[in-house]
């Protein structure tokens, strides 16, 4: 599963957002599309959770399997 978007605002900021899955579960991908454009909606008009975002992905790890008990706390994190 993947998504992008690409945004201008009223000001004329550019912004994107590109993300990329893979090996999820029914279970994880149900679950990522009903949340997916509230992420994105607050990705993009949220400068608190832009850096929320930036925060939970410098701690690392995302890149392991999703179901791992460390990336379930890091998403969680993001609700």
């Amino acid at each position: 599963m993947n998504a992008a978007i690409y945004a201008i605002d009223k000001k004329g900021n550019h912004s994107e957002v590109v993300l990329f899955m893979n090996n999820l579960s029914k279970k994880e991908k149900a679950r990522l599309s009903r949340h997916l454009n509230e992420f994105l909606f607050r990705a993009l008009t949220s400068d608190e959770y832009q850096i929320k975002v930036s925060e939970v992905l410098a701690e690392g790890g995302m890149e392991e399997d999703l179901t791992t008990h460390r990336n379930r706390r890091l998403l969680r994190r993001l609700r």
